[in-house]
């Protein structure tokens, strides 16, 4: 055997034997010794979101068709019991999208902007996001859902 084959092998085996140790480390560390006393508790973080896109419109009214989306939703949070609704994170992005032909008594292409974006909003009740997301897709938005939960102890 060559000694690039045989040092490829050793350390093959090598990862293989220590592979048990490692996942029991992550276990021990994701759920620690006393994790169901009263002194731990499962904190969860919510981040709901709504996307647009494709939205043909002029610049200046780019930030006030955002602001009216986020409304709409806070307004539904309401609607459910959430009395407040605070946004994480919003995108958005606009091009130009110049079309090819020419209008009647114009001799320059007419130029469109489309916006694209999102915005997302950070909750700490799973269950109320669910149902804020059941409401604002039967309005017609296109929504998204991430749960993020970790163990914390006193």
């Amino acid at each position: 055997m060559t000694i690039a084959r045989t040092l490829l092998l050793s350390s093959a085996l090598l990862l293989l034997t220590a592979a048990p140790a490692m996942a029991e480390v992550v276990a021990t560390v994701a759920a620690p010794a006393g994790a169901s006393s009263p002194r731990c508790r499962l904190i969860e973080t919510v981040n709901f979101g709504i996307n647009f896109g494709n939205v043909t419109l002029d610049a200046a009214s780019a930030r006030s068709y955002v602001n009216d989306r986020i409304a709409e939703v806070q307004t539904m949070a309401k609607e459910i019991g959430l009395d407040s609704l605070e946004v994480n994170n919003m995108n958005y992005n606009l091009y130009s999208n110049t079309n090819n032909y020419t209008y009647a008594g114009s001799a320059q292409p007419q130029t469109q902007l489309q916006l694209n974006g999102n915005v997302t909003f950070i909750m700490a009740d799973a269950n109320k996001a669910m149902e804020l997301m059941e409401k604002v897709s039967q309005k017609g938005f296109n929504v998204t859902f991430s749960l993020n939960a970790h163990r914390q102890c006193n």
